[in-house]
């Protein structure tokens, strides 16, 4: 296209695009002077146009009002354009979440009042006054039992002080001072440092029915506390909220913010690990960052994720996740740290020696897993991974996922202990309900489909520890995320066990609970039962599963106590879970919430005191190796779990034991009490059904 001098003939010369062969004005036989005027008039009628068209704003034919820049400028308001709106329509589509709706916000990248506490310029504020376009609501005083229920309702935190607090906050910086000298140092600013550039990044949050200001303070303070020259934008996922007055809000105020601010409204609602593919999918930058939709990012927060991401391109790196209290919002150090994961798939902490760091290295620690909301990774490591699989669902199990792929498949997952990030860790303190529908056998389909292509011959520990789906409901196809594995050359999860997590512990018996828990036809075939094999020096499970008392229906619970605490009886619920034990010819019941390695241990108390009705036991939770003297041995002709001193083996390898207590026999039992029930220590009966236990898996 010609320039507008040239098209206009202001050197003189006509245009070729008007049909001229070149030549000079003087053939047309009209005054220059008239020109003049003729073009003056043209000019003004056109720059009153366009004032007009900037005042007014376009509609960009999606009902999303854009500024007239939003057109034109494709590289800083990248969705303006009709036909790149399409392009992202398409990208929505290819991350299976089907038709979106997009908005983005409508003021410059950056405005022009910066200062260190607003990076970004002081956003979404009346241009004169610089008054906030949201107002908080002011709180009531003294808040009643019932006001404190309302407001953690649907949230498990605060919202009415969240509602009442401004966007943006000031808070402490929490690094170290190490830290904060390593990020004036070390951090590439300027190219004549010697490192890399940083490269922007796009950050990507998922939100789905989420507290106003709790969402809006997330992007504030992201905005506010990162360098732009490193921010390329953030994009918030709406995974269809249900509220239209909700949406309507976040619509309206995303126009106040930044054009780096971008709103995708997904239609139907498909959880946190599809919702977030889409946002991977529509970002336009070199590396990914996803945060959760209550979160406040601290000083210096991106710069060490980006750092380490640069130096080591196939790490997952995750921020120190500081806490903001749920009910007074205040923001402390510490909250999640190294992280590994239990039999069941659950998240538990890792004590490991905090490493010594070199002068300019990243401060960076090998965790084995991680918590899964807050997490850097390099765009193309996350494509090359398959970003999560597509058919996990909703909620649970992805940070597993994630953790074993990177792992396994050559990467690394990192906790860097000089990024900050707080995050408002919600709690049943006033309000007991379910912020997220999600059923719990979608979880437990989640886990158990990322322990089939991943875990190996552990998976039988995850099935044991979850039980079998529900009926009609399988696995699904798992022969692509298989393929995945294989493409990539991925290592086994004996390597994983062996190099990355060697403190977790491997419960005895696995060769013989896998012929029961054995993987089955992914459409939900019955399972093969095989011989148990036996290795030499195993010590083999005795029996496995929930701990059935026969005439109750109660089964053995942990009832989520820990070591120290006691187990009880509970109603079969059949999930296994909290009621999935593991008997080993040691004679150690051991519990799969706790990891295998927490037991039921039977404490022989003094002459006199009658713990556990009158048996002379109490049951505790102990560690494995806690429990010396007296343990279980069961009979399952007769179905009695009965309490023996250790260790006395049988010909058999198994466990058999003596005579309990003043040479009578003592037996596990539930009995009825005040119309409740209660687990205890009694003398045997042989022959009767008052006693009788079997273990199920079903």
């Amino acid at each position: 296209m010609l320039p507008l001098r040239q098209i206009l003939d202001l050197d003189g010369k006509k245009s070729d695009d008007f049909g001229g062969r070149g030549g000079r004005r003087q053939g047309y036989g009209v005054s220059r002077s008239a020109e003049r005027f003729v073009l003056c008039g043209l000019l003004i009628l056109l720059f009153f146009a366009v004032c007009l068209i900037i005042f007014f704003t376009v509609d960009g034919g999606d009902g999303n009002r854009k500024p007239l820049s939003a057109l034109f400028d494709s590289r800083a308001h990248p969705w303006g354009s009709p036909a790149f709106l399409e392009e992202q329509a398409k990208k929505v589509q290819k991350s299976v979440v089907g038709p979106a709706s997009f908005y983005q916000g409508s003021r410059p990248a950056v405005e022009p009042n910066q200062d260190q506490q607003h990076l970004h310029g002081h956003i979404a504020v009346d241009g004169v006054t610089l008054e906030p376009k949201w107002r908080p609501t002011p709180l009531k005083s003294p808040l009643t039992p019932e006001d404190m229920r309302a407001s953690y309702k649907n949230y498990c935190f605060h919202s009415k002080l969240s509602e009442s607090k401004p966007l943006d906050i000031p808070r402490r910086d929490l690094r170290s001072t190490e830290c904060r000298e390593f990020d004036e140092k070390e951090v590439p600013r300027q190219p004549k440092t010697g490192r890399e550039l940083l490269k922007a990044a796009s950050v990507i949050i998922v939100s789905h029915d989420e507290l106003f200001s709790a969402l809006f303070r997330s992007v504030h303070s992201i905005l506010n506390r990162t360098p732009p020259e490193i921010l390329g934008e953030v994009i918030v996922v709406d995974d269809a909220t249900p509220s239209e007055t909700k949406k309507q809000a976040q619509r309206e105020y995303v126009e106040f913010l930044p054009s780096k601010v971008k709103l995708v409204e997904l239609q139907e609602r498909h959880g946190l690990m599809r919702a977030r593919m889409a946002g991977a999918e529509l970002a336009s930058f070199e590396s990914l960052v996803f945060l959760d939709s209550h979160i406040e990012a601290s000083t210096g927060w991106l710069e060490p994720l980006l750092m380490r991401i640069t130096e080591s391109p196939k790490s997952i790196v995750v921020p120190s996740i500081d806490s903001i209290d749920h009910e007074t919002l205040s923001f402390s150090a510490g909250g999640i740290g190294i992280l590994g994961h239990s039999w069941g798939l659950g998240q538990v902490p890792v004590g490991r020696a905090r490493p010594s760091f070199a002068a300019g290295e990243s401060r960076v620690i090998p965790s084995p897993v991680m918590a899964g909301g807050l997490f850097a990774v390099q765009t193309s490591w996350w494509r090359l991974l398959g970003g999560y699989d597509p058919e996990l669902q909703l909620y649970g199990g992805e940070e597993f996922e994630l953790a074993f792929k990177s792992w396994m498949c050559g990467g690394r997952v990192e906790l860097c202990e000089c990024s900050h990030v707080g995050h408002i860790f919600r709690s049943p303190k006033y309000w007991k309900g379910q912020v997220y529908t999600v059923p719990a056998e979608v979880i437990k389909r989640n886990k158990l489909r990322v322990a089939a292509v991943w875990m190996d011959e552990y998976e039988a520990l995850v099935k044991l520890a979850h039980g079998r789906l529900p009926n009609g409901m399988d696995l699904g196809d798992l022969s692509e995320q298989k393929a995945l594995r294989e493409r990539l050359k991925c290592q086994d999860f004996d390597w994983y066990l062996e190099k990355i997590y060697p403190e977790i512990k491997v419960p005895p018996g696995l060769q013989q609970i896998k012929h029961l828990v054995s993987p089955a036809d992914t459409a939900g075939g019955e399972v093969e039962k095989k011989k148990p094999e036996k290795q030499p020096g195993d010590v083999t499970a005795v029996a496995f599963g929930a701990l059935s008392h026969v005439r109750s229906h109660m089964c053995l619970d942990t009832l989520g106590q820990q070591i120290g605490g006691s187990p009880g009886p509970y109603p079969c619920h059949g999930q296994m879970g909290s009621q999935a034990f593991i008997l080993t010819a040691d004679g150690l019941l051991r519990s799969s919430s706790l990891g295998f390695t927490g037991v039921v241990c039977p404490i022989l108390q003094e002459q006199g005191v009658g713990g556990g009705g009158g048996g002379g036991f109490s049951l505790k939770f102990k560690s494995e190796n806690d429990c010396p003297s007296w343990r279980f041995a069961f009979d399952e002709g007769e179905g009695l779990v009965r309490v023996v001193r250790m260790p006395i083996v049988g010909a058999s390898g198994v466990a058999v034991g003596s005579a309990s207590l003043d040479r009578e026999e003592k037996c596990l039992n539930i009995s009825q009490e005040g119309g409740g029930s209660r687990l205890d220590v009694q003398t045997c009966e042989r022959g009767s059904e008052q006693m009788r236990w079997h273990f199920q898996f079903d």
